[in-house]
């Protein structure tokens, strides 16, 4: 028993060197993408976080070493690999969470990759996927038009061309930093992770998830909403100005307050057991 242990004990130590050797691209390419992306900023925070809860799990979790987290080693790395040959990182990081699965379920068997399963699954609102690029003009637009007709409702004329609104006085642009499309992937994991840390009924939570990504969107309408009226009554250098800054986390936080209210609501009121 005791030679099987430290077998398996330096087969783990060694894949998991491989793996950190193999896997060193990937980690630099998502590193790069948090820091300098439009998109995907809060990606070292879901990670932290996810990180949190992994450890807090492991720490309940029993230890009962099964040689089957191997094979699943070997897909993740095997994957990897056929992600690289591909050129696809964002492939190759999803392989990074299936090999960190059969890591846990090797080293802690099936109670550490229970205790791992949600964080695993978490990390992958933080993977960059390349489809978020051919979604920020049609975002840009449905702003652009929504934010228009809203400012139409208390008196503000406005009419708009793709992402352009014209105003009496001045036209502003509706850049990809204002389509929504940031905030909506962000609030996709505040929605996640509500729907896992509340108690309350399956459907309620499952709905306060899929409810994250419309009310991020309607949020930021609100806020170019903000902006054109501004942009009205003050003057474009108004709109953007400190205004524009602020307003973007303001809206988003409201966003949470709202998705958090929602769940309340559907009778998600009590923070999970253990959390």
């Amino acid at each position: 028993m005791q030679g099987t242990r430290w077998l398996q004990g330096l087969s783990l130590a060694v894949a998991a060197g491989l793996g950190v050797w193999l896997f060193a691209g990937t980690g630099a390419w998502l590193a790069h993408q948090w820091w300098t992306g439009e998109y995907y900023t809060h990606g070292h925070l879901v990670v932290a976080v996810a990180a949190w809860l992994a450890w807090r799990g492991l720490r309940r979790a029993g230890h009962e070493p099964s040689w089957a987290g191997l094979p699943v080693l070997a897909a993740g790395l095997g994957g990897h690999l056929w992600a690289q040959a591909l050129r696809a990182p964002y492939l190759s990081a999803g392989m990074l969470l299936v090999s960190l699965g059969g890591l846990a379920l090797w080293w802690g068997g099936w109670p550490a990759l229970r205790a791992v399963a949600f964080p695993l699954a978490f990390c992958t609102l933080a993977v960059p996927l390349p489809l978020t690029e051919a979604l920020a003009f049609p975002l840009q637009a449905a702003s652009a038009r929504a934010a228009a007709w809203l400012v139409g409702l208390w008196g503000v004329p406005a009419t708009f061309t793709g992402g352009e609104v014209t105003l009496q006085s001045c036209a502003l642009t509706v850049g990809a930093p204002c389509s929504g499309l940031r905030s909506m992937v962000a609030m996709a994991a505040v929605g996640a992770l509500a729907a896992w840390g509340l108690e309350g009924p399956l459907w309620g939570r499952a709905l306060a998830f899929v409810a994250a990504v419309p009310v991020a969107w309607l949020a930021n309408v609100l806020r170019v909403a903000a902006l054109l009226t501004a942009a009205h009554l003050w003057g474009t250098e108004a709109a953007l100005g400190a205004f524009h800054t602020f307003s973007s986390p303001l809206f988003f936080l409201l966003g949470v307050v709202a998705l958090l209210a929602l769940a309340w609501g559907m009778g998600c009121r009590d923070l999970r057991s253990g959390l």
